[in-house]
């Protein structure tokens, strides 16, 4: 007996699909703005396949790196140390290599921030406020004012 695998296309194909579909029904439409919208919808569509395409592309790619560095790994006998360095090198290049075509800036190494306590003095001391009054400032104004 022969066995029938279905194929399910990717998103990105989806996408794809589902703007040709658009511009198929958008061909039909009489209304100019219905057209128009449709037309605009199924351009954001384009743009979004074209993106998953990449995400897809260099997911493949850094699986197939991750398989030879494993391969190459396991034949060379190497021991489980070896193996756990280079898929701790593989995710960070993967990580790298991520971020490089996400995003062209290079990502800020943040300075951990720690919470000081205030300093303790004999000298300060809680002062109660019975009245205040609170100005709105101009219309759209940055600032307010406490009194």
């Amino acid at each position: 007996m022969v066995e029938i695998e279905e194929v399910t296309p990717t998103s990105s194909e989806e996408r794809l699909l589902d703007a040709q579909a658009i511009e198929e029904a958008a061909a039909q439409m009489t209304r100019i703005t219905a057209k128009l919208h449709l037309e605009a919808l199924a351009k954001k569509l384009r743009k979004e396949s074209d993106a998953l395409k990449r995400v897809e592309k260099s997911r493949a790619m850094l699986a197939k790196a991750e398989a030879e560095k494993t391969a190459s790994a396991a034949s060379s006998g190497g021991n489980m140390e070896s193996i756990a360095s280079m898929e701790d090198e593989s995710k960070e290049e993967s990580a790298s290599s991520l971020s490089s075509q996400d995003s062209p800036a290079p990502p800020v190494a943040k300075s951990p921030a720690v919470a000081k306590p205030p300093p303790l003095t004999d000298q300060a001391k809680y002062v109660p406020i019975d009245k205040f009054a609170f100005d709105f400032g101009g219309y759209n104004s940055k600032f307010v004012t406490i009194y």
